[in-house]
């Protein structure tokens, strides 16, 4: 029942954000082009990905038998391992797409995008061997 709970309020979280940034594009002082976009993109995609999460929460508050079963399989150790492996091969898989988008970017010319990629690139590295030496100390 607490995973349901934390669903549900990460969810209403995530519509109010997109709430607060509808009201801030629609109030603000942006311009029309990039008013547009932002409407579709960043308050679009949260307020209608917070609703149906919403809606997913209160149908798991409202059903126990089915929420003990959602907590059990997110605490599974099977579960668990698939995600492990499956965030490790989208992890690599991206630092493959960024090199190959910074790679892309400085050969047509785009420097700003080229050094911003790269930028990712070098934190995303970063971080790989940060946790890589984390969890090699700490297991």
């Amino acid at each position: 029942m607490n995973y349901a709970r934390r669903l549900l309020t990460y969810f209403i979280v995530h519509t109010t954000v997109g709430i607060i940034a509808l009201l801030y594009i629609l109030f603000g002082q942006l311009p029309d082009s990039f008013r547009e976009g932002m409407v579709s993109g960043i308050a679009g995609a949260c307020i209608v990905t917070g609703i149906i999460g919403i809606i997913a929460g209160i149908r798991l508050l409202r059903n126990p038998k089915k929420a003990k079963e959602a907590e059990l399989s997110q605490s599974e150790e099977r579960a668990q391992f698939i995600r492990m492996k499956a965030f490790s091969s989208v992890s690599t898989i991206m630092l493959y797409v960024e090199c190959l988008g910074t790679l892309m970017t400085g050969l047509m010319g785009f420097k700003e995008a080229a050094v911003t990629l790269a930028s990712l690139i070098f934190i995303h590295v970063l971080l790989l061997v940060g946790f890589n030496y984390y969890y090699g100390k700490k297991f």
